[in-house]
């Protein structure tokens, strides 16, 4: 069975590429970046961090 992790929305402002992460347990974050590599790339890492580290699941995470 599919579980829905998050919800991505990735649009441009101005000569800003913006991302907005929507997670039912973290909340919402945005990412602004100057290029789409840049914002894919930090966007990658953010949920790399999310969903692989199990400390934060367990909240035993400094």
């Amino acid at each position: 069975m599919e579980e829905n992790l998050c919800k991505i929305e990735i649009f441009k402002e101005g000569s800003e590429y913006i991302a907005r992460v929507i997670v039912e347990t973290e909340g919402t974050k945005e990412l602004s970046r100057p290029t789409v590599e840049m914002l894919l790339r930090d966007l990658t890492v953010d949920l790399e961090y999310m969903f692989e580290n199990p400390a934060r699941e367990e909240g035993t995470e400094p």
